[in-house]
């Protein structure tokens, strides 16, 4: 059986304006680049779904921050993050994004990425 070429880069690539090296994308997520893009998660019980949260865990988090829809975003990253350790990947989460067609999130990830590697 012949082997199919593998796709070069991310899904989400061609929709993006720069798309960061292939292995900043399987480094674990940082809380900053969590909490700067928790605002700009429109859905985030969807996006909590797809990232492997639970019904249960979903509502705990909607009953422990009623009152603030941002906070529910990032306490769903949080417990992501907890649930995942350093699994909880930016490839992991772009994927998500990408599968809800999120590309004004993604571009914010990896522009957050682009920053952090110049700084560093």
């Amino acid at each position: 059986m012949a082997e199919r070429p593998m796709a070069e880069g991310p899904p989400w690539k061609d929709h993006v304006t720069q798309v960061p090296p292939e292995d900043t994308l399987d480094q674990p997520c940082t809380d900053q680049v969590l909490n700067d893009i928790a605002l700009d998660v429109a859905e985030w019980e969807t996006v909590a779904a797809l990232l492997g949260l639970s019904r249960p865990e979903r509502m705990d988090i909607v009953s422990k921050h009623s009152h603030s829809p941002t906070m529910q975003k990032i306490a769903m990253f949080e417990n992501w993050k907890a649930k995942l350790g350093n699994a909880a990947t930016y490839r992991k989460l772009t994927d998500v994004l990408w599968k809800l067609r999120d590309c004004a999130v993604i571009e914010k990830i990896v522009q957050l990425l682009l920053q952090e590697q110049q700084s560093a």
